[in-house]
């Protein structure tokens, strides 16, 4: 079996949960975007900032019943955090995906390095960094189980 890349492991999974729309700023997971039309029948929906693409993906699962997708780049993510509390505080399941640097350049004090992790753990049910892009299905499918089940709420 040939080995799949991370954007179109990602891209197939999202499309396996059931998701139809995914909510974004351009700049994030390029490669996964063009996989997702490419693969999919999922609706791309392109934001005019984060917060309105977390915002959108709180509405979308408020109105369908399954966790709402937003992504952000690792410069604006923390923008993601306005519409990540009023899901939190609604309980509502959001999946919040953003960019980040690579594990090996982290804590070199480069232009606009600042670990936003901290900032979304009162928010979220679950936070974490992904280094390795094996690690993307098992961590896509505790996120999915962590927005919806018990208490659902954003991951």
């Amino acid at each position: 079996m040939a080995k799949q890349l991370g954007a179109a492991a990602l891209a197939d999974m999202l499309e396996g949960y059931g998701v139809t729309h995914i909510f974004f700023l351009p700049a994030i997971l390029r490669r996964m975007l063009r996989e997702v039309e490419r693969r999919t029948s999922i609706n791309r929906i392109h934001t005019h900032s984060e917060a309105g693409a977390a915002y959108m993906a709180d509405g979308y699962a408020r109105a369908t019943g399954r966790p709402g997708i937003c992504m952000a780049q690792i410069v604006g993510a923390l923008n993601l955090c306005a519409g990540i509390r009023d899901a939190y505080l609604a309980r509502v399941p959001v999946i919040a995906l953003t960019g980040g640097r690579e594990a090996n350049h982290r804590d070199r004090w480069a232009y606009q390095e600042v670990d936003d992790l901290p900032a979304f753990t009162p928010y979220t049910k679950m936070n974490a960094a992904i280094d390795d892009p094996n690690r993307l299905p098992d961590m896509l499918r505790q996120a999915f189980r962590m927005a919806t089940t018990g208490t659902p709420g954003p991951v």
